[in-house]
């Protein structure tokens, strides 16, 4: 199943798909239920937008932003990850989305375009994937209007 579809029948049902994250995977297992796999509504162009490593994190720690022309998210997720522990963890600095990522993710360039969660026995984190490649193995979460349902 696609992104798209999945977002068309929440909207088939006047709700949207809702942007999964740790919150929501809480809520969940408080009501005693469990994923594997739930795909979110974000591009890795939206997730990169929200949790800006260049500017959040290595601009305020003064990294030379030279070393990552002509590369990618990825590459500047790798690179935080590697260098977390010489970062600064000055209040307001957002090094630690670096670790939203599983290990050796986000790793899929400009061929994975879309980010899910996925569970792989440390805990929910997200991972990159191909838009038209996550299939039926992922559940969604739709925010519905209770009164249509």
């Amino acid at each position: 199943m696609l992104v798209s579809e999945m977002e068309s029948k929440c909207k088939d049902n006047n709700g949207y798909m809702l942007p999964v994250d740790e919150h929501i995977i809480q809520e969940f297992r408080n009501l005693g239920m469990e994923f594997g796999d739930l795909a979110t509504r974000w591009k890795k162009s939206e997730f990169e937008s929200l949790h800006n490593l260049t500017k959040d994190c290595l601009e305020q720690n003064n990294v030379d932003l030279s070393q990552f022309e002509g590369t990618g998210y990825d590459e500047v997720v790798a690179y935080v990850r590697t260098t977390y522990a010489t970062l600064s963890s000055v209040e307001g600095l957002h090094c630690d989305w670096a670790l939203l990522w599983h290990s050796n993710e986000p790793n899929g360039g400009a061929d994975e375009q879309c980010v899910m969660m996925s569970n792989r026995g440390n805990g929910y984190k997200y991972m990159d994937v191909p838009c038209n490649d996550i299939g039926t193995r992922a559940g969604f979460v739709c925010n519905l209007n209770m009164e249509s349902v």
